[in-house]
């Protein structure tokens, strides 16, 4: 992998066999995350072949607004879970 994005990627694209939509066994992936902690930011994204947010936590350090007030996502299942509200 060449980059933190590439990561992500590989992470969190369904067609990867790291990726996992096994909800009911509480086994699914929720959610991806990046973490570059040299340049302060982070990478987030919420179910498969999501966008990924960057969060700048330098620019938080420096007193700056996190403008991200909600990351959406969507997990693909069929089934009725009780920690997933729509």
């Amino acid at each position: 992998m060449k980059t933190g994005e590439d990561a992500f990627a590989f992470l969190n694209q369904t067609n990867f066999p790291i990726f996992s939509k096994k909800y009911s066994y509480w086994a699914g992936t929720i959610h991806t995350s990046c973490y570059f902690p040299t340049d302060l930011f982070v990478i987030f994204g919420l179910g498969g072949d999501a966008m990924p947010v960057r969060i700048s936590f330098k620019h938080w350090l420096e007193g700056g607004k996190i403008r991200v007030k909600r990351i959406l996502g969507q997990l693909d299942t069929t089934e009725e879970l009780p920690f997933i509200k729509t």
